[in-house]
């Protein structure tokens, strides 16, 4: 089971949801990134796999609703993940590891610095509005991986202002 089928078995098992509304959820609560084909995608998989059932709900005018509940079988699967998935590494893939091994890439870390400066502080203000929940808890996640970045993107300038000497 791949992480946004998790995401969304537990999403789902909060409330019963519809596709729309767990791609809204799934971007507010900043749990997985995933457009509205993934998500639809997934959840018929998942369908398939008998872990969500689907509810048909009429829309006049448009096509009719799915709205999706977790089986017992997806409540099991969900609680054996809980008890059992090790803790792993993620591969670490970055355009800017591979700018950096291109060397002479000045203006792509100028504009670096530019977007995580702003992205950062978008952050905090969604850390300060989200106090005390895990939404603040997974933005300060996020919000300290983008320092990082910030701090590899400037010692790269920092080292072409000396190789340029």
């Amino acid at each position: 089971m791949n992480h946004l089928q998790v995401a969304l078995l537990q999403d789902i098992l909060l409330s019963p949801k519809t596709g729309y509304e767990l791609t809204k959820s799934m971007k507010h609560e900043c749990v997985w990134r995933a457009s509205h084909q993934q998500i639809y995608r997934e959840c018929n998989r998942m369908d398939k796999e008998s872990f969500l059932y689907a509810e048909h709900k009429p829309n006049e005018g448009k096509p009719d609703a799915k709205i999706y509940h977790v089986t017992e079988q997806g409540q099991e699967k969900l609680n054996e993940l809980k008890n059992e998935t090790p803790y792993k590494l993620e591969t670490f893939r970055h355009q800017a590891v591979v700018m950096q091994f291109i060397g002479g890439c000045e203006a792509y870390f100028e504009q670096g610095r530019e977007v995580l400066g702003k992205e950062i502080e978008r952050l905090e203000n969604q850390i300060e509005k989200a106090a005390g929940t895990q939404l603040a808890a997974r933005l300060t996640f996020e919000l300290n991986i983008r320092k990082v970045e910030l701090e590899f993107v400037i010692s790269n300038l920092e080292e072409d202002e000396v190789c340029a000497k």
